[in-house]
């Protein structure tokens, strides 16, 4: 609900900050500052959870973002030692989504399916990408593990 006000007011293009994963591990201080404002009216104990929520998610934020940054760039020279262009345009690919399959490769880069398994193959001998779960009538689904840990949404901190 925070994260939507600083929208509102804004303070934040998106939900940027996850405040909620803050407040969550922090749960018993968050009730007793709100319980101390409607005891007393005194907001300055609920305003320094906040502020420190703000600067704990921010803090998360930038190290997450800089993580997904070097990943990228591993994963582009992981790309370039393929050789091919579409090795990079995958990295792209996996930037926007970690888990890609056979057909989203064929849809998104206008390759044959013997080439998006070629190239899956590929990521995969070069450590970007391991096989997953499969997915829908048994398809193959490769994963970018780092980077799925990279965006997980926990918010540490």
């Amino acid at each position: 609900m925070l994260v939507v006000f600083l929208i509102a007011r804004g303070r934040l293009t998106g939900p940027l900050l996850n405040l909620s994963a803050y407040l969550e591990r922090n749960r018993r201080s968050y009730y007793d500052v709100l319980h101390t404002i409607h005891e007393t009216g005194d907001a300055i104990p609920w305003i320094e959870l906040f502020l420190a929520a703000v600067h704990t998610q921010a803090a998360d934020a930038v190290a997450r973002a800089r993580g997904i940054i070097e990943l990228r760039e591993r994963y582009r020279r992981a790309a370039a030692a393929v050789g091919t262009p579409n090795a990079l345009a995958l990295v792209e690919l996996i930037c926007e989504n970690p888990i890609v399959t056979t057909r989203s490769i064929e849809d998104r880069l206008g390759v044959s399916r013997p080439t998006a398994l070629r190239l899956l193959r590929k990521m995969e001998d070069q450590g970007v990408l391991s096989e997953g779960v499969a997915g829908a009538r048994e398809q193959r689904r490769y994963v970018a593990r780092e980077m799925m840990e990279a965006v997980a949404v926990d918010g540490r901190g």
